[in-house]
């Protein structure tokens, strides 16, 4: 049987420097990392919903400190705002600045011709397969992180 997890490394490792060569070609590598537009694009995806850091945590499977760094930065680049709500002092919800959603125009643009590029010649049949496959082996990695008493994804 083929090695599944080398296979799966050298696809995310061929796709995410594609990304950024496409990205570089429009200049967008100088405002922000690649983790920072992911979270960018989130939050302007889902913009009409109250969206707080441990959503974000939950939404990607990142920790904490991964989730404050990353707000930190997009904070001190201007690209989100913290506001705080009223029925909790604690709480800050993240809210994208104008400068970020012009930031997410300029990516989601060149993302979307970019999918259509990749996904050519794959079927919605296979597509969905895909998919499906790839959340049966996060859920296994899943289980596999509670018995080891993590009880938390990485």
């Amino acid at each position: 049987m083929a090695d599944v997890f080398l296979e799966i490394r050298k696809f995310g490792n061929q796709f995410h420097r594609t990304v950024l060569a496409e990205q570089s070609k429009h200049g967008i590598l100088q405002k922000s990392t690649h983790m920072q537009r992911i979270f960018v694009c989130y939050l302007c995806e889902n913009e009409g919903q109250v969206t707080f850091q441990r959503d974000l945590e939950k939404q990607f499977g990142i920790r904490r400190s991964t989730a404050t760094t990353l707000l930190n930065a997009l904070e001190a680049k201007g690209f989100i705002e913290r506001k705080a709500v009223d029925y909790d002092a604690r709480l800050k919800r993240i809210v994208v600045t104008q400068k970020g959603k012009n930031l997410f125009k300029k990516i989601n643009a060149d993302m979307l011709d970019f999918q259509q590029q990749v996904l050519q010649d794959i079927s919605e049949n296979e597509i969905q397969a895909f998919l499906s496959t790839l959340q049966k082996l996060a859920e296994n990695l899943k289980k596999i992180n509670q018995t080891k008493g993590e009880g938390k994804t990485l």
